[in-house]
């Protein structure tokens, strides 16, 4: 799924939707390369996102975004969406416009409707954690700082364990990259919990690992991330 159209579900929790989806939601208005992004953002109103809510955001949505720029559409506690509303968005998710990009963060991913589900790629941070031995860091930077190629091949031969552990450190490094080096960063970091997620999944080690060293390789000015 690109990252400049599509949808996603944020899976937080108490603590993380104060923190960490928040700052990759901040970030992910600079994770567009050559374009500006136009947020759309919607709260809960009382206890609810309600159906009048959630149809003024999508017909804001459908309008044309201006040349060279995103639309990013944010729904804020998303498990508090109505089911009349989710029904409207649904709609959206089946035929989004050009340029758009939706962001669901909920703590429940259950709250939405399965429907809604199957449309966005899911973003699972409750069981995200910075994390990583000095000994998976080490190996982490020299990923960063060496060729592409040697990147590939000590990826492949990687367990599920192994391969949960680089990218936890992976993640520590893009996050104290995000106020020196923001917008590769906060590409980064989006690449790395992707794999983070997949491998969560059981996704093939061998395969998330090296579609993630391919997708960090593409990004300009990766090695400066690396300055420990």
């Amino acid at each position: 799924m690109s990252y400049e159209s599509g949808a996603f579900v944020f899976l937080v929790d108490d603590d993380q939707g104060n923190t960490i989806a928040k700052e990759l939601i901040r970030f992910a208005r600079e994770a567009v390369p050559g374009k500006r992004v136009e947020p759309i953002v919607v709260s809960p109103v009382g206890s609810t996102i309600g159906i009048d809510q959630t149809r003024a955001a999508l017909a804001q949505a459908s309008l044309s975004a201006t040349p060279g720029a995103i639309k990013l559409v944010i729904f804020e506690a998303a498990d508090t969406l109505t089911m009349e509303a989710q029904n409207s968005l649904l709609k959206k998710l089946e035929d989004p416009p050009a340029n758009t990009l939706f962001i669901l963060a909920t703590r429940n991913q259950y709250s939405l409707l399965a429907t809604v589900r199957s449309r966005c790629q899911l973003m699972d941070l409750q069981t995200y954690e910075v994390q990583g031995n000095e000994e998976t860091m080490s190996l982490a930077l020299k990923l960063l700082k060496g060729s592409e190629q040697r990147a590939l091949c000590a990826v492949s031969r990687m367990t599920r364990e192994e391969g949960l552990a680089l990218t936890e450190s992976l993640a520590n490094i893009f996050e104290r990259a995000l106020n020196t080096s923001p917008w590769v960063a906060a590409r980064g970091l989006w690449i790395v919990l992707k794999a983070y997620t997949q491998l969560k999944d059981n996704a093939s080690p061998g395969l998330c690992l090296e579609a993630m060293v391919s997708r960090l390789f593409e990004l300009s000015g990766l090695e400066g991330c690396a300055c420990r």
